[in-house]
């Protein structure tokens, strides 16, 4: 017997050994039901009296230095020596709104192949250096405009701009690397067709500014397009998108103003407008669909997924306060009484929230939920009656205070980190809008009233709604909400056929 064998030999029977002189367990017989009485002390008089709210501490915007390079682009420079960090964001207004002729797969994939290789460096020196130096670069299209952004250690920022330099002006988008990336976009696409949440959007989209505007244009679907992009439609979009004239860079932390003045100088003072591209073209107005209620048939769908999706004011707008506090109002807030009505009195949803899309001179926000098909039309017709309530009553003077509050006790929070105080400042360069927009709306929104929230709600029969789920089983109870014809549409955003009244 080895010594593991004798071990276990002896624990066995040390244990049965244990078992044979257990005493027996008393038995416990069950008390008669006394009264128990605990005096309790008396309780400290401070409680009697709630502690006075502490005022709310002054937001103070970071302090924006801005400058002009040789070549007429903004230089834009907030300090902060908190941490040893630095970002830098390249910001180049028109976006994909402004280049309507490219497909959104060719967008799409000139993102992707940016950081692919410059005119010095292949992929794999770029990303050698980024990985060594700490240096991170992500490029974004949105619909009003490109950045590239860099985040360094401040010790290495100027090798970081640099980088980005090479990455946004010098790219070679090379073919294998371009084939690589056209793989793994269709592998996306196919796993997108099965978004809800994505096909919602993009019928919403479609909806209320029309299948062919430029904003719907970024859910449109990719599969059949990417096939057909060639590496020279990536580069003719690289080049349209690439323009001075429109570009501002954006810095912010551990940095020198002067230096940076210098370093910026020397990287971007010598890039050039094309003349070979014009002007971009003026954003054309919606043109949203005649009827109120699209659905989207999922045969079989436990689940329905809904979209209830109204225009919004531009950024622009002196009515854009109004609307972030009637976002709150309609959702925004767990505790606002639309969203308590749902989760406790209806009990139909679960994953719900509010959504907001706003450009410079239009906006869209909605309210989404995944709802139990059998509760739909109970939900449309509470988010109706909130709608209604709202415009022709206003919120109750608590809901208002609420929603105001939530509003403003969000801001400091986008200019916590560097990064954050950046992605601020280009926002505001993309809606053209003054630096110290953030101080200025919640100032605005301190003052909003009922009587302006009553004036910028709209009525319902501005309201588009989407529907995705079985078709079969929500195409009674939708009639019955009495909204009108219903479009049929697949998945892509086309009409398949009215339903009539």
């Amino acid at each position: 017997m080895n010594a593991r064998h004798g071990s276990r030999w002896l624990l066995a029977c040390g244990s049965l050994a244990a078992c044979a002189v257990a005493p027996a367990r008393p038995v416990v017989t069950s008390a008669p039901n006394l009264p128990v009485f605990v005096s309790a002390p008396a309780d400290e008089s401070f409680r009697a009296i709630p502690p006075t709210p502490q005022p709310e501490p002054p937001f103070r915007p970071p302090a924006v230095q801005v400058s002009t390079l040789t070549n007429g682009m903004r230089l834009l420079i907030v300090e902060r020596h908190s941490f040893r960090l630095a970002t830098a964001e390249l910001v180049v207004v028109g976006g994909s709104a402004g280049i309507p002729q490219e497909t959104a797969a060719s967008v799409d994939l000139m993102i992707s192949c940016l950081t692919a290789g410059t005119k010095s460096l292949s992929q794999t020196q770029l990303f050698d250096e980024m990985n060594t130096h700490l240096i991170e670069l992500q490029p974004r299209m949105g619909d009003n405009a490109f950045t590239l952004s860099m985040r360094a250690p401040s010790r290495w920022f100027e090798l970081g701009l640099r980088l980005l330099r090479a990455a946004a002006l010098e790219s070679t988008f090379p073919n294998g690397e371009f084939e690589i990336f056209r793989n793994q976009q269709i592998g996306r696409a196919r796993l997108a067709a099965e978004n809800t949440a994505l096909i919602a959007q993009r019928n919403l989209f479609g909806a209320m500014y029309g299948p062919r505007h430029p904003y719907a244009r970024a859910y449109a679907p990719r599969d059949q397009d990417l096939a057909k992009v060639t590496r020279d439609d990536v580069v003719r979009v690289w080049r349209e998108v690439m323009d001075p004239a429109d570009a501002v860079l954006v810095v912010a932390g551990d940095v020198d103003p002067r230096e940076v003045t210098r370093l910026a100088e020397a990287e971007f003072g010598g890039w050039t407008h094309d003349p070979r591209f014009p002007r971009r073209p003026p954003v054309p107005p919606p043109a949203p669909s005649a009827a109120r209620l699209v659905v989207v048939d999922r045969p079989g769908a436990r689940r329905a997924t809904v979209l209830y999706g109204m225009p919004a004011a531009g950024m622009r707008s002196a009515q854009h306060p109004v609307d972030l506090v009637i976002r709150d109002l309609l959702g925004g807030m767990r505790s606002s009484t639309l969203a308590t009505e749902m989760r406790h009195e209806i009990g139909a949803t679960w994953r719900t929230g509010v959504g907001f899309s706003l450009h410079p001179t239009m906006g869209l926000e909605w309210w989404y939920g995944d709802v139990a098909p059998a509760r739909t039309t109970a939900v449309l017709q509470a988010l109706d009656q909130r709608l209604r309530d709202l415009r022709e009553q206003g919120p109750s003077a608590d809901e208002l205070a609420a929603a105001r509050a939530n509003v403003v006790r969000a801001f400091p929070r986008f200019f916590e980190l560097i990064g954050q105080v950046v992605n601020r400042l280009a926002e505001a360069v993309m809606d053209d809008l003054p630096l110290d927009e953030a101080s200025q709306t919640m100032a605005r929104v301190n003052e909003v009233s009922a009587d302006q929230v009553r004036a910028a709600v709209p009525e319902p029969g501005a309201v588009k709604v989407v529907v995705v789920g079985d078709l079969a089983s929500l195409k009674e109870p939708l009639a019955g909400l009495g909204w009108g014809a219903i479009d049929v549409n697949d998945a892509d955003g086309h009409r398949l056929r009215t339903l009539s009244p």
